[in-house]
């Protein structure tokens, strides 16, 4: 073999494991061990530490503009591992993340039992990387609901951003779940234990607005919502949703302002231009401008694939208008698409209804509605 295509093999095994230090880099490697009495009850290593990946998976499948952490089993071996436990090699990824300036994200979790209590036990590293240890200790026969809780509170130290979307989407009716949700915001927005820039706490403040929205708080959450948009002038997500708040308060022609400084910026996201074109046409229906109104929920199915939202707001403007027909194929196409719909809890318009009179609550929305 010549030196030239050494080389080439040299540098293209290289880049195969550059690449895959890379691509797991926002990875966080599991390594589970139980004891001895409880493998006996049959909750053995694989069990348990699937049961905990479950779960660290269920509470982090909502879309949101932070990537999830990803959990995988030490056990779990990539190519390049692969590769380098046969060559007797084995921390490969490890040495090329930390050649690259990458620091490893390794997690054990040891299930222990004593005196019929089991305790699970993780130690390794928060998001920040910093030091964390969690100890959840509950009777032998709830070591189920034990890795759950367990599991959760590792999403909340890795994820916090991932672990509110679960709390405020999956355990909306749950009121416990509800002050969890805002002491992880509260958390989040102190400087010395919160979020690690400003465009992550800008997140954490318009969801504080959102919570604020829902529990009725509309000071609270108009301060959140201009707090976030300093923060981060360019997510648009806040002034969409101050712009729903407005119209909540019947402030329609400040909603109508705030839209229109949203839809004058370039590169707004889909998701955004929709919520913030439903919310004008909200706005200008009660302002008593039907034609604009109309048009703004036309052009918010076009940004919008799904379109539930303008649909729904839409047939009823037809509705009132005396247009029966044309509401009724307005509403059919809206259930025609409700089945894809999937709550946004960070843009109010596609997370909460509003409802017929201001002073009934607002809705919020489940997934296919």
């Amino acid at each position: 073999m010549d030196l030239t295509t050494l080389g080439f093999m040299l540098m293209a095994a290289f880049g195969l494991i550059a690449g895959d230090a890379i691509v797991s880099g926002d990875t966080v490697y599991l390594d589970m061990s139980v004891s001895s009495e409880l493998k006996s009850a049959g909750v053995d290593d694989v069990t348990a530490e699937t049961l905990f990946e479950y779960h660290v998976a269920r509470m982090t499948r909502h879309p949101t503009i932070i990537s999830a952490p990803r959990v995988r089993s030490s056990r779990q071996q990539t190519l390049i591992e692969a590769i380098g436990t046969y060559l007797k090699v084995e921390p490969i990824r490890v040495a090329a993340q930390k050649a690259i300036g990458m620091t490893p994200i390794e997690l054990h979790v040891s299930l222990q039992s004593r005196d019929k209590q089991a305790r699970l036990v993780v130690a390794g590293y928060d998001h920040r990387k910093r030091p964390l240890l969690i100890d959840v200790e509950k009777p032998i026969a709830a070591y189920l609901d034990l890795i759950e809780e367990g599991a959760g509170r590792f999403v909340r130290a890795v994820g916090p951003y991932d672990y509110a979307m679960h709390l405020i989407i999956d355990r909306a009716d749950d009121a416990a779940a509800q002050r969890l949700l805002r002491e992880v915001i509260d958390e989040q927005r102190d400087p010395a234990l919160g979020a690690v820039s400003t465009d992550e706490l800008a997140l954490f403040e318009n969801l504080a607005g959102i919570v604020a929205l829902i529990a009725g708080e509309p000071e609270t959450a108009e301060r959140a919502f201009v707090r976030a948009s300093v923060l981060a002038p360019k997510l648009h997500r806040d002034e969409a949703n101050l712009a729903f708040l407005h119209v909540r308060q019947g402030r329609h022609a400040e909603a109508v302002a705030v839209v229109n400084g949203v839809l004058a910026q370039r590169g707004v996201h889909p998701d955004v231009m929709a919520a913030a074109l439903v919310t004008r046409g909200i706005a200008l229906w009660r302002l008593g401008m039907v034609k604009e109104a109309a048009a703004d929920f036309r052009n918010a199915v076009r940004s919008d694939a799904h379109g539930v939202t303008a649909y729904h707001y839409w047939s009823m403007m037809e509705a009132r208008q005396g247009n029966a027909a044309e509401a009724a194929r307005l509403t059919a196409l809206r259930d025609a698409k409700a089945s894809s719909f999937v709550p946004q809890p960070e843009l109010a318009a596609h997370f909460l209804f509003l409802p017929e009179t201001a002073d009934q609550p607002l809705v919020i929305r489940k997934a296919g509605r």
